[in-house]
């Protein structure tokens, strides 16, 4: 008995600390600051929510794993049933709500695979731990993770009134006894943990929202192109209904990303950006040379330079004079647009 209970909180603790660290990431913050931050500054707040969320896991494991043990005690057949009608409507709502397919960016039935899998797996931790995190628009979403909390303690009860009518004895007794408590206890530990989160993102557990219409307006919402180039590293068929403005984006700043060369852009990520989305000037570069003519040029300067700076003495690139001469070369390239479009006058 005392090694199940250290199991479950093991289980809580590293459900407590993958959901903790998810929240208090800068980067997510700073990426969907609608979601992530629900964790309080106060450190006795933030103290208190984490021990919530540990012991939070930890019930909901022991209440899922008695109404398991109820259900097989009884007949074998009804956890598959259960189990069944469960998964499979859960993977139909998601198909009908358009939302089946998981964001990461796996390509052909490779992808489909993937989403099966995610989807039951994201479910599965989300039922036997009660995980904040799966609350989000990508995994379960908000308002189904809160009817699975609802069904998971409807399901035990069901299964104790089973088990009570099939078997006698002491265990009916404690069973009787364990299952209400442990219900009871969870939801205590809940509400205390809504209580302390912030009060804005209280109502992320009852948000319709699904993964593809969050990567949709993730887009759309931002003017930071950081953000919006993370794109391209969510499943395609989130968003090919504004494939036209991601389009549209590109073509207008695709060259000024060459020129001012933000962290993001880099080989990996126009990687995944598909030709047809690419402007055309660039597409035919790229068709020619297997990558853009200015990347090129520039890596080659980069390691000229620290040839020269080798045999100077100085060790490496002088990054000043690599950006003396990129500058020299944008200008003498805007120079030479002008004199193409401007007729001379002799």
């Amino acid at each position: 008995m005392f090694s199940i209970f250290i199991s479950a909180l093991t289980t809580g603790f590293s459900g407590a600390t993958v959901s903790y660290d998810l929240d208090t990431d800068p980067s997510k913050r700073r990426h969907n600051p609608f979601f992530y931050g629900y964790v309080p500054d106060p450190p006795n707040e933030r103290m208190g929510l984490f021990l919530c969320m540990i012991f939070n896991g930890a019930v909901m494991l022991l209440i899922r794993g008695l109404c398991v043990c109820m259900l097989i005690s009884v007949n074998t057949t009804y956890f598959f049933w259960y189990l069944g009608c469960d998964y499979g409507s859960y993977l139909l709502l998601k198909i009908a709500r358009h939302d089946f397919h998981y964001h990461l960016n796996i390509p052909g039935a490779l992808g489909i695979v993937a989403s099966v899998i995610a989807r039951v797996a994201a479910k599965g931790i989300s039922d036997y731990t009660g995980l904040l995190h799966m609350r989000a628009s990508q995994e379960l979403g908000g308002v189904y993770w809160t009817f699975s909390m609802v069904v998971s303690f409807g399901m035990a009860f069901l299964s104790l009134w089973l088990y009570s009518h099939h078997e006698q004895g002491v265990m009916v007794f404690y069973m009787q006894v364990a299952v209400p408590v442990l219900v009871g206890i969870w939801i205590a530990l809940f509400a205390t943990m809504v209580r302390l989160m912030k009060r804005d993102y209280r109502k992320s557990f009852f948000s319709f929202e699904t993964g593809a219409e969050q990567t949709r307006a993730l887009f759309l919402e931002t003017r930071d192109d950081a953000k919006k180039s993370k794109i391209f590293k969510k499943n395609p068929r989130q968003w090919k209904s504004i494939r036209g403005e991601v389009k549209d984006w590109l073509n207008k700043m695709w060259f000024i990303f060459e020129d001012t060369k933000p962290d993001w852009f880099t080989d990996a990520w126009m990687g995944l950006v598909d030709e047809d989305l690419l402007p055309s000037a660039n597409l035919r570069r790229r068709g020619s040379l297997g990558e853009p003519q200015r990347r090129s040029s520039i890596k080659g300067l980069i390691n000229l330079l620290s040839v020269d700076g080798g045999n100077a003495g100085g060790g490496g690139v002088d990054t000043d004079q690599v950006d003396r001469v990129a500058m020299n070369r944008i200008s003498l390239r805007k120079a030479h647009s002008v004199r193409s479009v401007v007729p001379v006058v002799e």
